[in-house]
């Protein structure tokens, strides 16, 4: 599940880079939002602080520890 939530949230962040239309993007967190993926905006959020420090995380593994700090975030 922790797979496939972070391959939507990087579609999401690939089209806010293409295509930056707000009421797309929108549509498409709600989206997946509907299919239980319910930590995707923030996921969504998170990789945008990734992609603008990649001198801290070159690479996503090491971002992995702040994914699981969202994730568990949404945890009971």
């Amino acid at each position: 599940m922790t797979y496939e939530v972070l391959v939507r949230a990087c579609v999401i962040r690939y089209h806010q880079g293409q295509n930056p239309d707000e009421s797309r993007l929108k549509y498409m967190i709600s989206d997946e939002k509907a299919r239980e993926f319910l930590w995707i905006e923030e996921l969504v959020n998170a990789l945008s602080v990734c992609e603008k420090n990649r001198d801290q995380y070159p690479e996503l593994r090491d971002f992995m520890p702040e994914i699981v700090k969202v994730q568990n975030g949404f945890l009971p």
